[in-house]
């Protein structure tokens, strides 16, 4: 049996992750995954990440791709190495922490390819289209969990128009489709029920624009800050309509007209990167 074993964060896990799990496990029969500690993360990055050590161990397991995930030890990072033996240790084609040690551990090392690095890296993941878990909630300085919700945005387009709601609920103002992610959802899931009960519409494509958290964005649940997933929907089916107890109107605008309207905040935050920054 040749064991293989990769480490890293595996944080928000994506197309790339899977693709890294994916090219190591053809090199051997025997994948082991070995997940950096929540410490470890701070030390390395100097912020902790978005999900828990045990969150982003129960992810990777659900891959069904790896025969162990396990947690990195604290004081020994290369104690999994001498106890586990791997064959060959995979790395990724940017990965450089804890790397220079290995040269004194007796184990061939092999670098991978990247897999579209200008999309699917950590480091871009606001701009990527990418598989979805429901993160845990950011922390403080103080390593304690920030209050606040989940919360996805649909930005359907036609031509230069977007399909825009007047909101007859608080919080008031002209918004694209949007909603929470309810307990037990992925963004995806709830993405495609809020477009349904707020439009009318079938999501049949979409793309992830940005993932972000905004602390000040209040809501009427009592919560101020979001984990916001704002998608664009690229291909629907159905009959437009109005949900008649959350909105006034539901029409497309065109884009430059979007400008002059009153806006949902934290749609204005949006539209000002989407539309006139263009950074998405």
């Amino acid at each position: 049996m040749k064991k293989i074993m990769v480490f890293g964060t595996f944080d928000i896990l994506h197309k790339g992750h899977k693709n890294f799990f994916a090219q190591a496990k053809k090199h051997g029969d025997y994948l082991i995954v070995v997940i950096a500690r929540d410490k470890t993360v701070k030390e390395v990055k100097g912020k902790l990440p978005i999900n828990k050590e045990k969150t982003r161990q129960k992810n990777v397991v659900k891959i069904k791709i790896a025969e162990e995930v396990l947690l990195g030890d604290l004081k020994d990072k290369y104690k999994a190495i001498k106890k586990y033996k791997p064959d060959i240790i995979c790395l990724g084609y940017d990965q450089k922490n804890f790397v220079k040690g290995l040269s004194a551990i007796d184990v061939k090392i092999l670098k991978l390819k990247a897999y579209k690095p200008n999309i699917f890296k950590s480091s871009k993941l606001g701009s990527a289209e990418r598989d979805c878990f429901v993160a845990a909630a950011p922390r403080n300085d103080k390593g304690g969990a920030v209050k606040m919700h989940k919360s996805v945005g649909m930005v359907i387009r036609r031509g230069n128009k977007i399909l825009m709601i007047d909101r007859a609920i608080y919080p008031f103002g002209w918004a694209c489709p949007a909603g929470h992610v309810d307990s037990g959802e992925t963004a995806v899931k709830a993405l495609k029920r809020e477009v349904k009960e707020e439009t009318g519409l079938e999501v049949l494509k979409y793309k992830l624009l940005i993932h972000e958290f905004v602390d000040w964005n209040k809501c009427s649940r009592g919560v101020n800050g979001h984990d916001w997933y704002v998608y664009e929907v690229l291909g629907w089916e159905g009959r437009i309509r109005r949900n008649n107890r959350e909105e006034k109107k539901i029409k497309w605008i065109d884009v430059e007209e979007v400008k002059n309207l009153k806006l949902e905040p934290v749609w204005e935050y949006w539209f000002k990167k989407i539309l006139y920054e263009r950074k998405y």
